[in-house]
């Protein structure tokens, strides 16, 4: 439950970001929230495979590095029209995140690091290889950094120092409380020999 509890904090400041956000970011996080949701619950769905779910997330993260740019420059109200993308069938490979991740750069440095950081993750994720335990636990550990990375770039872009400040706090008090609070997983409870799902299987609550 360890991995699975530090895989979902990295969402939980999102949340904050949904309450206090404008309304047209307000439906933007809400629906990559959901489809975040559907790719945590990691079980095939209305016959489609888990892959689909998870390149449906990965599209609606695309969608929201449009959205956060559209809300700043022009007006929030034109966040949620990116989320047309996930009606369009395409994959989301290393290079076609990457260029999603180039209307993210402004001129201030924090996000500047922080979105060239999500870029270097979305190429680093491609190794695959999981030999023994501990490299078993190495690949989650990888996994959890780089999504953390990831979406910390979203949660952080276009805001105060203040709220950046607050919201890593925040993200660091949930990990730390779940670290010592919780036990860690043994490869032999997971069917994946790559630890997509952080989670055993489980019914979908769809």
């Amino acid at each position: 439950m360890r991995y699975f509890l530090l895989h979902v904090t990295t969402f939980l400041p999102l949340c904050a970001k949904l309450i206090l956000a404008p309304w047209g970011l307000k439906i933007a996080w809400t629906m990559y929230l959901f489809f975040t949701y559907v790719l945590l619950e990691h079980k095939q769905f209305n016959g489609y495979p888990v892959t689909v779910f998870r390149n449906l997330q990965r599209q609606s993260e695309c969608a929201m590095m449009l959205a956060l740019p559209l809300a700043h420059w022009v007006s929030h109200w034109m966040a949620p029209f990116p989320f047309a993308l996930v009606l369009w069938k395409f994959d989301i490979d290393e290079l076609v995140y990457s260029l999603f991740c180039f209307p993210m750069y402004k001129y201030d440095p924090i996000q500047i690091l922080t979105v060239t950081l999500s870029v270097m993750s979305a190429h680093m994720y491609t190794d695959e290889t999981v030999v023994g335990i501990e490299g078993w636990h190495r690949a989650v550990h990888r996994r959890i950094i780089f999504r953390f990375v990831q979406v910390t770039a979203l949660t952080c872009a276009f805001e105060s120092l203040r709220v950046r400040i607050v919201l890593l706090f925040a993200s660091a008090v949930l990990k730390a409380m779940v670290w010592f609070q919780t036990e860690g997983e043994n490869p032999s409870d997971f069917k994946d020999d790559v630890p997509v799902r952080l989670l055993p299987g489980k019914r979908h609550r769809l």
